[in-house]
């Protein structure tokens, strides 16, 4: 009789080790799939796991990765030769039982006759709304519109590498929205094109990192049916483009964006109108901590907000080709 997933993953836990059959501490699930049977595993800190033999083309394909499922292909050594396997790995502890009945659905599908690649990837979008997360709202306008000023910033970023995903901050709460080393990158966005303020939260918002240098990419574009500007493809774009996903998945995440392809992010369409940056420093129009007394607020000020306008900012204004240099300074 084939043990289901819970025994499977229960007697690696007890045993504290798998079969030996690959490195990872793992045994076999009994369902063969064409390239060897599905193995139960455990990640490095104990989470759930299903490793399934496939063909090296896997690699290729995009099987469904979520913010709660890691989804990739690995190698390990198996019979004397490193082969493949999709790799799916459950990083949410409180999906550990929608992970279960995922996995029962993938065997099930394996044993029927299906191929690795769409066993897996057709599971994953039955169980799509499950382990994406139940904490999902109505996105607002200004949330759809400042993400995606964000992610056209690292569409131009990425053009120099791709891995200028892991250069973006902004989702995570930190001073500027791209940092890498002492540069940083601020990005504004309107969605008017003949927008010319934009308005700044607090005192460190336009002040570079120490050593380093800031600039303010602003983002002009205007709402329209069909605009080229949505979540979902700007995010599909990135990934073709070679951004890791599982990276670009985990800001959009952090941003509110749990799933790229929710309805509610999506609801509203943009063109671009323009896009202009400028180097913050001496003469930038800015309030920043170090015009304080010791850097800090007067008494009884404990929040700042303030519009700039740009058109006092000219001479800060960078060419395309200052800001081609900036980013590949940025990335290099």
């Amino acid at each position: 009789m084939i043990e289901g997933p819970w025994e499977g993953w229960k007697a690696l836990r007890q045993a504290g080790k798998g079969d030996g059959t690959i490195e990872v501490p793992s045994r076999t699930t009994g369902v063969e799939t064409g390239f060897g049977p599905a193995r139960y595993a455990l990640g490095p800190a104990g989470e759930l796991r299903l490793l399934i033999p496939c063909s090296p083309g896997s690699q290729r394909r995009n099987l469904g990765a979520t913010p709660k499922l890691d989804v990739s292909v690995v190698r390990y050594q198996l019979g004397g030769k490193q082969a493949p396997f999709i790799d799916l790995m459950c990083t949410d502890g409180s999906l550990d039982a929608v992970f279960a009945e995922l996995v029962g659905e993938v065997l099930s599908r394996l044993a029927a006759g299906s191929s690795p690649e769409d066993a897996t990837a057709g599971t994953i979008s039955d169980f799509r709304e499950l382990l994406i997360s139940d904490a999902r709202g109505e996105a607002s306008r200004s949330a759809i519109i400042g993400l995606l000023g964000e992610l056209h910033v690292l569409e131009m970023i990425s053009l120099k590498s791709p891995d200028a995903v892991r250069a973006w901050t902004g989702p995570f709460e930190l001073r500027h929205d791209f940092r890498r080393g002492v540069l940083a990158i601020e990005v504004k966005t309107s969605a008017r094109s003949d927008a010319t303020s934009v308005t700044i939260n607090g005192s460190d918002q336009l002040l570079a990192p120490a050593g380093g240098k800031l600039s303010l990419v602003h983002v002009r574009m205007e709402q329209t049916d069909g605009g080229e500007m949505r979540v979902e493809a700007m995010f599909e774009n990135l990934v073709s483009m070679g951004v890791d996903r599982k990276q670009l998945l985990k800001g959009l995440a952090e941003a509110g964006c749990i799933d790229p392809s929710d309805a509610a992010w999506n609801r509203l369409a943009f063109s671009m109108q323009g896009c202009d940056a400028f180097g913050v420093a001496e003469g930038f129009p800015r309030i920043v901590s170090d015009m304080f007394v010791n850097g800090a607020f007067p008494d009884g000020i404990s929040k700042l907000g303030y519009q700039v306008d740009l058109g006092h900012a000219a001479g800060c204004r960078m060419t395309e080709a200052e800001l081609d240099r900036y980013l590949e300074e940025f990335m290099a």
